[in-house]
């Protein structure tokens, strides 16, 4: 009896095991490291906001290229709330940010508390070959001329697990 019902237990969990492995969740994941170089382009035009006190917001959508090829890369859009209102003597402020840089592969989102640059930001996901993106943005100022035009940099690094596909859902019968 004992003998049969070992028997039984190993076939159930081999079986177990080869139907995991056929859904792809046996395997381990590979991680693509991604080191990239990008420069955003923001303009009166491409950024619109509410106000710079508590709880207003920023809403944009950006040229995003590669920072030294000059390539395009994509567009960046996102919102960012303020959480300290922008002091007219000094200039400072602080704001929560959470956008996505889009590009033809894929996108891959960033989101953290920007104040003076350069600041880190957290990579928190991503799809495409971005999938499951997770690392650090540093974002720096390069240039502000004071009439709304901003150029931003951004020395990125981080990782994502490469090629999950699941099949859609499709309605029961």
């Amino acid at each position: 009896m004992l003998a049969l019902t070992t028997h039984l237990l190993a076939s159930v969990c081999a079986s177990a095991r080869s139907s995991a492995r056929a859904d792809g969740f046996e395997k381990k994941p590979e991680y693509k490291e991604f080191r990239l170089q990008l420069r955003e382009f923001a303009t009166p035009e491409t950024q619109q906001s509410n106000g710079t006190n508590f709880g207003d917001i920023v809403w944009f959508n950006d040229r995003v290229e590669d920072f030294n090829t000059g390539e395009r890369f994509g567009f960046v859009q996102g919102i960012c709330t303020f959480t300290q209102s922008l002091d007219p003597v000094t200039g400072s402020y602080k704001i929560e940010c959470e956008f996505s840089f889009i590009h033809k592969e894929g996108s891959f989102t960033v989101t953290g508390l920007s104040a003076n640059t350069p600041t880190d930001l957290a990579v928190v996901g991503g799809t495409g070959i971005y999938t499951g993106a997770t690392g650090v943005a540093r974002q720096s100022t390069l240039s502000d001329n004071g009439q709304g035009f901003f150029t931003f940099g951004y020395n990125i690094k981080f990782f994502a697990i490469r090629e999950i596909r699941l099949e859609a859902l499709k309605p029961k019968a």
